[in-house]
Order: structure tokens, then C-alpha cells, then sequence
């Protein structure tokens, strides 16, 4: 039998060799790292942009809710009397109102605090004299009471807020305790003083709930008399009052003492916001501000 010797030729395997596999993945880790930071890029661009939007409307919304109430603060109630809020309305600190507008300081690190108040009906008059301060109210018709309602009283010198807590007749106004007022007035007002149902609301920078980042929140009072707070404008951290008086110049509230009586004229405010953004890293403030014209010129303590 023959046999033809001949060329034996292994043909090469299919595939990578080891070089060209470290190569390879090598070039697909340098492309997916590129391709990943460019995805992360772009998702704190756009957590940037958002988390910017959202502080600005959260400014706006704050500047128009507090342009709102200044804008009324004052309305409909007396010009000079100034009223001192009951204890517990701000933490126990001391708050005036003056014409509807009352102002604490917030010092050289702190927000500052606005208080404003208008009457929500025309007023109306004691048609009898209160015998004692804890005497019912015996006033004009015109207004629509109900238990729980706050409103004013005053006779030109003095003026204070008390609680209805309950009418009888549409005109006799009992008034007490309850939540933060105390069970009876001052002093018993004579027949004349003016009577009127307002509408109270507080703004600060407070950290409201459990979630640790301060707002702009509203102080109010519900039927009990006790204050409730509820929030205006997240991520609020600084709210600064400037109040601007007749010859044109602009005042810081610590200027003006803790005597109300004492305070110049104010006829208009300067309100300020700032907020801060919630992002690691993104530590630039933003501010908005806005100047509003006061109805009834009042000062602030």
C-alpha cells in the first residue's frame, strides 16, 4: 500500500487570544466609565435645574403670599393704638402690632417674623359699656360673629384681641379663655369703642414636621384659640424685614427699640427671602425680594 507523505497544516483556532481579550475590555471599561460620567453629569444637571426651579417658585409663591397680607395689613382697623399680642402667639417673644403690622427682629443671624392683621367686615361700636373687663360685648349690627371668631377692640389709647366664645342675640359677644388668651380683657372699654372681627396671620423661617429643612410658615389661630402652624414655601431658610419710612430711607428693624410707641412712621416694607438648595454641594443661596406700600403707615416692634 502506498502512502503520499504530505503537508499536515493545524488550521487556527477560532477566537481571541488573551492580549486581544485584556485589550478589548480595556477599551469597553474606558468607554462604559466615559459613557457612565456623562450619565451622571447629566443627571445632577438636571437634578441642578430642578432642584433651582423649584427654589425659585418656592420664592415666588412666599414673596406672593406675604405681598397679599401686607398689602391688607392694617385695613379697616385704627390708626395709632398699639395691640400686644397674647403670650404664646411667637414662643413667648414680645409682638406688637401698630396699624396691623407687627415686626420682631431676628438679630444679626436670624430671620426676622411679620405679624399682620385687617379686619374682614367693616366695624362697628360698643353700644354699652363694659362694667368690668370680663363683661360681654354688647355691640352695632353689621357683623356676622360666631364662637371661636378673634376680633379687636379699642378706644383710641389702648387696643387688644380677644376670643369669642359665644354670641347671644347676634350682638352680645362673650369672650374668654382659651388656647393663648387669657380669660378677660385689660380693662372694661366704654360705649363708642371700636369693635371689629379681624383676620391674624404670622410668617417666619421655621423647620415645620420632622423632615429637618426649614420653610416660610403661617402662624394662625383655629377655633380654640390655640396656634397652628402650617408651611407657605419650602426650603425657605432666611426672611429679612426693611421698613421704609417717609423721607424715602429704608430701616433695619433693630433700630427701632422695643417701644412701639416710639417707632417712626413706616409706609412700606421690604421683604426678602432667601433660600438654599437641598443638593450636597450646591451651597449658593437665592434670594427674592419685593417692596410693598403699607395702607395705614404703620411702625413695627
Amino acid at each position: 500500500m502506498k502512502v503520499e507523505s504530505g503537508d499536515f497544516r493545524h488550521p487556527r483556532s477560532a477566537g481571541f487570544t488573551l492580549v486581544e481579550m485584556i485589550v478589548t475590555l480595556a477599551i469597553f471599561a474606558t468607554v462604559m466609565t466615559v459613557v457612565f460620567a456623562a450619565l451622571v453629569f447629566q443627571q445632577r444637571s438636571f437634578a441642578v435645574q430642578s432642584d433651582r426651579t423649584e427654589m425659585r417658585n418656592n420664592l415666588r409663591h412666599g414673596i406672593d403670599v406675604l405681598e397679599k397680607e401686607l398689602k391688607n395689613a392694617g385695613s379697616g382697623l385704627p390708626f395709632r393704638p398699639f395691640v400686644r399680642l397674647p403670650a404664646g402667639w411667637a414662643g413667648g417673644s414680645r409682638v406688637f402690632l401698630v396699624s396691623g403690622l407687627g415686626v420682631t427682629d431676628g438679630e444679626s443671624d436670624g430671620p426676622d417674623s411679620l405679624v399682620v392683621a385687617h379686619t374682614l367686615s367693616p366695624p362697628v361700636r360698643l353700644t354699652r359699656g363694659m362694667e368690668t373687663a370680663s363683661s360681654a360685648l354688647t355691640v352695632g349690627a353689621g357683623i356676622q360673629w360666631g364662637p371661636g371668631m378673634i376680633g379687636m377692640i379699642s378706644d383710641g389709647t389702648d387696643a387688644e384681641i380677644f376670643r369669642v366664645t359665644r354670641v347671644d342675640g347676634e350682638t352680645t359677644l362673650l369672650h374668654g379663655g382659651g388656647g393663648i388668651f387669657r380669660g378677660e380683657l385689660s380693662k372694661p372699654y366704654a360705649q363708642g369703642a371700636f369693635v371689629a372681627r379681624i383676620l391674624l396671620a404670622g410668617y417666619a423661617v421655621a423647620v415645620p414636621g420632622n423632615h429637618g429643612f426649614p420653610a416660610l410658615v403661617r402662624r394662625e389661630l383655629d377655633r380654640d384659640g390655640n396656634v397652628r402652624v402650617r408651611t407657605v414655601a419650602d426650603g425657605v431658610f432666611d426672611l429679612q424685614v426693611r421698613l421704609m419710612i417717609p423721607d424715602g430711607s429704608e430701616k433695619e428693624i433693630a433700630r427701632f427699640g422695643s417701644d412701639p410707641n416710639s417707632h417712626l412712621l413706616a409706609v412700606g416694607v421690604r421683604i426678602r427671602l432667601v433660600s438654599r438648595s437641598r443638593l450636597a454641594g450646591e451651597s449658593r443661596p437665592w434670594r427674592m425680594e419685593a417692596v410693598v406700600g403699607l395702607r395705614n403707615r404703620g411702625s413695627a416692634s
